[in-house]
């Protein structure tokens, strides 16, 4: 699988899941909370915080007691450095994200690899924050969640 975060809307980094160059999925994550770009091993297992199994990202430097996971979720401040995934971008959000985690779940059982590309961190740091809290209940508004 390969990530590419392409756009970044305040703590929102937006991007797309490919397979063999075939778009899966968007994807979002926290600017805040991004791990490194590079190479990562993708493993289905059981989460002890959502109670169901999904891919865990791991490699020898974000190492697999971390947590770091590929699931649901529509807004940035709810990944803390974990991958979330969904069908379809709104503004500030993506949408659909429950079918998505279980395609992605599915197909992380035999892609075991993940290769994140973008911009380096550095690039997202020097980017205006904009308020979180204000940020969700807009989506709330805009039937994101």
């Amino acid at each position: 699988m390969l990530l590419i975060r392409d756009t970044s809307i305040g703590n929102a980094v937006f991007g797309k899941l490919l397979i063999d160059g075939e778009k899966v999925c968007d994807t979002l994550e926290n600017r805040e909370t991004l791990i490194p770009l590079g190479e990562y091993k993708l493993t289905v297992c059981d989460s002890p915080k959502f109670g169901r199994e999904l891919p865990l990202i791991h490699n020898d430097y974000v190492a697999v007691n971390r947590g770091i996971r590929i699931h649901a979720g529509n807004l940035a401040v709810q990944s803390s450095g974990c991958v979330l995934v969904g069908f379809g971008r709104g503004d500030g959000c993506i949408k659909h994200s429950k079918a998505a985690e279980a395609a992605v779940t599915a197909l992380a059982r035999t892609d075991k690899k993940l290769t994140i590309i973008g911009q380096p961190q550095e690039q997202y740091d020097d980017m205006d924050l904009f308020d979180m809290a204000q940020h969700q209940v807009a989506a709330d508004a805009r039937g994101c969640i």
